[in-house]
């Protein structure tokens, strides 16, 4: 659950990576800030901590892969971070915003390549 500071816009979640994923057993902080117009207007979701997977660049996740343009004011954040999750474990390369991890995918590197990433950067 998110961590409360002092700016109720902005959370930091720590999330587990996914089981049967290459970032099974390390954990990633992700920056939710939520706009004034929430929850109308959808919130942004950003890895903090490095993460190598086709739909996350420089930790900006293929909004359209969150449903940025299906968000409902009745949605809830969990949904999202439940879409980030399976994401993480079931990359989709035909949204792809990291070219060079999709390639990865397609030749069968890509899991073994994350993993090692992972383990230099992510919270073991």
């Amino acid at each position: 659950m998110p961590t409360i500071k002092e700016n109720l816009f902005h959370w930091e979640l720590l999330v587990n990576g996914p089981t049967a994923s290459p970032y099974e057993g390390y954990k990633f902080i992700i920056d939710v800030d939520f706009p004034e117009q929430f929850p109308f207007k959808f919130p942004l979701i950003k890895f903090r901590t490095p993460i190598y997977h086709p739909n996350i660049k420089e930790g900006l996740i293929c909004q359209e892969m969150l449903g940025e343009k299906e968000w409902l004011p009745n949605k809830k954040v969990q949904e999202i971070i439940d879409t980030v999750l399976g994401m993480l474990a079931h990359p989709d390369i035909s949204s792809a915003i990291n070219i060079e991890a999709a390639n990865q995918v397609k030749e069968g590197t890509f899991f073994n390549i994350a993993r090692e990433k992972a383990a230099k950067e992510a919270i073991k």
